[in-house]
């Protein structure tokens, strides 16, 4: 059974608790959570924890078959 919400929902929020409890279940400082992006063929950024905006600037989207550490 699926149910549908009656109002849209601000995913932002949940994605960066999401990220926010990975990083601290990690034991990690910095993180990144990236979605699938269909009409880029990619994944973009999504939620980000602990980089500074110049770093950002360097992977906001990542071709299908890549990473930030290459193929």
């Amino acid at each position: 059974m699926s149910v549908r919400p009656s109002h849209p929902i601000d995913l932002q929020p949940i994605l960066e608790e999401t990220l926010r409890a990975v990083v601290q279940g990690e034991g990690t400082e910095r993180g990144l959570l990236y979605l699938a992006s269909p009409d880029r063929g990619g994944l973009e950024i999504a939620a980000t924890l602990g980089f500074d905006p110049e770093t950002l600037e360097l992977v906001p989207h990542l071709r299908a078959g890549g990473g930030i550490s290459g193929t």
